[in-house]
């Protein structure tokens, strides 16, 4: 693609080729309502041979896809950082593969965009979902919990949801903090936010549904991570 993208879609791949299929026909159904120019873009370690020679074949076939290979043990909030600085798009959004939040809530996320042109980065609030879904939410982790409430009490933290694996950022704002982020362990989301206030980006949380994963889970490690997070970089 030679213009430049309206959208980013940052993806942090498994190895379950059957996630990738299905998420790629959701992917297509979707974008034939919405005629946006979009690319989308995963992180694969080349040793991950099932993924890699399926999302080589789904790319020669679909000119969005890009593939960006992971060749050392990174971790997923590496590998999301990694895939921001390779973004294109305007606006870049990180999603999960599972598609636990439906894309229909993550368009949401481009409509704050464009109408507030001041907004710079916007966050997932699991917590304010809509009554309609609200049995099909899936539980919050316990590990999540404790550390929302562990950084709610060590700062003032201004977002009420620090561990939503769904963020959007303008590309020009990512430029910004990019050298500012220290990104290990699984989640992300709560060291974007730590240097979004840092750097005082007009921020925006929205409310948005994140039903029950099919894909990997934060690894036990993660308590390690998170605790390095509340004890050195807040």
């Amino acid at each position: 693609m030679t213009t430049r993208p309206q959208l980013s879609l940052c993806i942090p791949v498994t190895s379950d080729t059957g996630l990738i299929q299905e998420f790629s026909e959701n992917l297509s159904q979707f974008f034939q309502k919405f005629p946006l120019l979009y690319e989308v873009l995963f992180v694969v370690n080349p040793h991950q041979d099932q993924s890699l020679s399926l999302l080589q074949s789904l790319a020669e076939r679909n000119p969005h896809y890009q593939i960006v290979e992971n060749k050392t043990k990174l971790s997923r909030a590496q590998n999301l950082h990694k895939l921001f600085a390779a973004a294109r798009g305007d606006v870049i959004i990180a999603i999960d593969l599972d598609l636990a939040t439906p894309l229909s809530e993550v368009f949401k996320m481009l409509e704050v965009f464009y109408s507030d042109r001041e907004t710079e980065v916007v966050f997932g609030n699991r917590l304010k979902i809509k009554k309609t879904l609200q049995n099909q939410a899936a539980p919050r982790d316990p590990l999540e919990n404790f550390f929302s409430g562990v950084l709610k009490e060590k700062t003032p933290w201004k977002f009420e949801d620090p561990f939503c694996s769904i963020l959007g950022i303008r590309q020009k704002s990512f430029e910004k903090i990019n050298a500012r982020l220290k990104s290990t362990g699984w989640h992300w989301t709560q060291e974007v936010q730590r240097v979004a206030q840092e750097q005082q980006l007009k921020s925006q949380e929205i409310p948005l549904f994140v039903g029950p994963r099919k894909g990997t889970k934060p690894p036990k490690s993660e308590a390690l991570h998170l605790l390095k997070f509340v004890l050195f970089r807040i």
